[in-house]
């Protein structure tokens, strides 16, 4: 029976998207409580063949409303927690006879930029540099027995928190609805991004990589 855990699930999110995908391809998925905080780890079953990490918050603050908790929140989910998530994997998992599988969701803004989201950028970009770095240390520590992945998408269509933005767009940034419009034109959707995760399962040729995932037209 193969198990995957994948991290909160809510409707229409990337990750109920992910979940779905999962279980169409037999695998049993295990999902934490509604009051679990990725900060804490998770006791992972050492026959979970897949880690699939959604977990992320952000913050607009302005630059001068920055402070100690305020930041450190951002990172130690978005960062911090990924870490603490990975190690317990690895050591719930290590040496099994198969190819596990950890990815974790990024951003596109990992490598972009964006207004009042100096400190998601950053958390992004740190986690991006994690998974190359611990891409390494895998393979010299359990070499052969896991890939490790992170996928970064722009603006993603449909989803809670993209309702969440549009209307901060709308009601704080002064957009207008065309403008919206053209922001998420040709966006990706869940269900791709979950395509996305059925490829890269159990490829150790993606060990190590981060897989950008922009909007499909080219502007």
């Amino acid at each position: 029976m193969q198990k995957a855990f994948v991290t909160k699930v809510r409707p229409g999110s990337i990750s109920e998207a992910i979940k779905n995908k999962l279980e169409d391809l037999g695998f049993v998925v295990i999902t934490p409580d509604d009051n679990w905080d990725i900060r804490d780890g998770y006791p992972f079953p050492d026959d979970c063949q897949v880690m699939v990490n959604t977990a992320g918050v952000t913050d607009t603050a302005k630059p001068g409303e920055w402070d100690w908790e305020k930041a450190n929140k951002v990172i130690s989910v978005n960062l911090t927690g990924a870490a603490v998530l990975t190690s317990d994997f690895v050591k719930a998992t290590a040496g099994t006879p198969w190819v596990k599988t950890i990815i974790h969701l990024g951003s596109l803004w990992s490598r972009k930029h964006a207004t009042n989201g100096a400190i998601y950028c950053a958390s992004k970009a740190g986690l991006a540099h994690y998974i190359a770095c611990m891409g390494y240390d895998l393979n010299l520590h359990h070499p052969g027995e896991y890939t490790i992945v992170g996928l970064h998408p722009g603006n993603v269509w449909g989803t809670p928190l993209t309702k969440r933005v549009q209307n901060k767009l709308l009601m704080e940034r002064g957009f207008t609805m065309e403008q919206v419009a053209d922001l998420y034109r040709g966006t990706i959707k869940p269900a791709d991004i979950a395509d996305v995760v059925e490829k890269v399962l159990g490829n150790q040729w993606f060990n190590g990589e981060n897989i950008y995932l922009p909007n499909g037209d080219k502007r």
